[in-house]
């Protein structure tokens, strides 16, 4: 199921802004231009989905924080999500209580009549509840199950952090592998569920990871002898019969080999979209070469949406796969490179040198301005 387009409204510092999805789509931005504004919208519509809406809200300090400029300002917040199939959109304004109730939501489909093809609703949550009609749909209505598993499967992935206390070094319940976790802190237990379950899979996970470090041989990957239900995560170097420990990995490698987990496992295992945030980060320029093959190869069967502002990652995309995000009199924007007027440009320009030459825009001065 392919997410065609978002438009978002009035949240954060997105008052207006319109978002046409590839199979790869790449976004870059200066600091503060509103990149984690636009990842946190999917974090929201994720927990609209799992019923967990107002946890959401409360978490993030109430609706006026999530409303553009306050409720003075803004007074309801829009999200509409168009599919191949269908439309999903959902209105809500904000509560005496500081919390966010819907005051429209449905699905919509185009139909064919007569006169020409409309957009009919059939599923409409009435105004005021403060849970998605997501979570009480009669099951029978298919678009609804799909935009329900759509959106439910969506995380944000950032693997940012790689400190002692991690999840990803620490030891864990050998059971908690139902997905590869946002921040990665079940990896151990995840990468055992591979290695039984997918040996060819695991075994290209490891060649990938020896593509970036030569040195690496292998995971070992066995419940603990302390505890048969907890797992952590250990490697053996080449030509060594030493046993490393999930806190002795570089935080590079670490976070490398999360990405890779991310985008290499099975595709009946993969969310309908993978969402990552800055990927290269602390990443060798090696890596980064490899990470941006995964990327390719992985949006062949599911969408990739990333942000970065890796001048060499971005390199390894076209145009056409870019999207910019500035921020200009305090609200964001998100438009594509206009191609047509960077026709006059000498053609050897790459991605890379046209963003830091201010030619496609994204650039610091722009928020100054």
């Amino acid at each position: 199921m392919k997410l065609k387009n978002i438009c978002i409204k009035g949240f954060k510092s997105l008052e207006y802004v319109d978002l046409p999805l590839n199979h790869l789509t790449v976004c870059i931005g200066a600091n503060g231009s509103g990149k984690s504004n636009l990842l946190s919208a999917f974090y929201f519509l994720h927990r609209i989905a799992e019923g967990r809406f107002s946890y959401a809200i409360a978490k993030a300090g109430g609706a006026h924080s999530l409303l553009y400029n306050g409720p003075d300002t803004t007074k309801k917040i829009e999200f509409t999500l168009t599919f191949e199939e269908f439309v999903y959109h959902a209105a809500c304004e904000p509560s005496s209580d500081d919390n966010l109730v819907f005051i429209q939501e449905d699905i919509k489909r185009p139909q064919t009549f007569p006169g020409g093809v409309r957009e009919v609703s059939h599923a409409k949550n009435p105004p005021g509840y403060r849970e998605s009609i997501l979570i009480r749909l009669n099951y029978d209505l298919l678009d609804g199950k799909k935009i329900k598993k759509f959106l439910s499967d969506t995380s944000v992935y950032h693997f940012h952090d790689t400190s002692d206390t991690s999840g990803a070094r620490l030891i864990g319940p050998i059971s908690d592998n139902f997905s590869l976790k946002p921040d990665a802190s079940n990896l151990a237990a995840y990468l055992y569920l591979i290695m039984n379950q997918y040996p060819q899979h695991f075994e290209l996970i490891q060649e990938t990871v020896r593509l970036a470090a030569p040195f690496f041989h292998t995971f070992i990957l066995r419940p603990t002898a302390e505890n048969q239900e907890m797992i952590r995560l250990a490697w053996q170097e080449e030509g060594s019969d030493t046993i490393f420990q999930g806190h002795q990995m570089s935080d590079g490698l670490l976070r490398f080999t999360s990405l890779v987990t991310l985008l290499m496992q099975p595709v009946e295992l993969r969310p309908s979209i993978i969402i990552i945030d800055e990927p290269e980060l602390g990443l060798h320029p090696v890596a980064i070469d490899i990470l941006a093959g995964l990327m390719k190869s992985a949006s062949a069967h599911n969408q990739v949406l990333i942000t970065t502002q890796s001048p060499l990652l971005l390199n390894q995309f076209t145009l056409d796969e870019i999207r910019i995000i500035e921020r200009k009199h305090g609200y964001s924007t998100i438009r594509t490179p206009d191609q047509e007027a960077l026709k006059e440009w000498p053609e050897d320009y790459s991605p890379a040198e046209l963003w830091q030459s201010g030619l496609l825009g994204g650039d610091p001065s722009v928020i100054l301005r």
